[in-house]
């Protein structure tokens, strides 16, 4: 069934739907879920909690690619679920080494005035992403977006673990000084 059909399904409140999004996109969430929870049972409770939130958000929303749409409620479901599941352990609620690697270009902000720079850089992060060559912005989105570990990204693309390793640390560094020209201190 196509994404539109699905949309006119969750309008219509037609539980149907859900089956529908099971069908065409439960590898595709259950792999984010699973690269950052890294455990199976809740990699699959962070999917089904992903279809229970589309349920609740369309309607209003109508989002233009529902399959986007729906990865980015599974990775901020999985996110969370991570966090709460490590807060009190060691780390801190300091989600895996992905986003340990961009800490070296991204300060975490500490106090409200930084919410309103917040969107200013993700804005700043978005346009550089845009800005990558095709394969650099894949590789970067699968380590960073889709917590991709080194391996399965060197798999994916033909390529050494280091080889991975160094495009990803000089497409930091890139990240590093454009935040620093646009004045925001990392």
């Amino acid at each position: 069934m196509e994404d539109k059909e699905i949309i006119d399904l969750l309008w219509q409140r037609n539980p149907d739907s859900l089956l529908e999004l099971d069908a065409n996109y439960h590898t595709y969430c259950f792999s984010i879920a699973l690269n950052i929870v890294k455990n199976k049972e809740d990699a699959e409770e962070c999917v089904s909690d992903t279809w229970f939130k589309m349920w609740q958000v369309i309607p209003p929303s109508c989002p233009k690619s529902l399959k986007l749409f729906a990865g980015r409620i599974t990775r901020n479901l999985a996110l969370n679920r991570y966090r709460d599941e490590h807060t009190n352990k060691r780390g801190k609620g300091v989600f895996c080494v992905p986003l340990e690697e961009l800490a070296e270009c991204l300060d975490a902000g500490t106090n409200v005035e930084d919410a309103v720079t917040e969107d200013e850089i993700n804005e700043i992060i978005q346009r550089f992403i845009k800005n990558l060559k095709t394969a650099d912005r894949k590789i970067f989105l699968r380590r960073y977006y889709f917590a991709d570990d080194i391996p399965a990204i060197a798999k994916r693309f033909g390529m050494t673990n280091s080889n991975v390793k160094v495009r990803l640390h000089r497409i930091r560094m890139n990240l590093k000084k454009l935040l620093e020209k646009g004045g925001y201190i990392v």
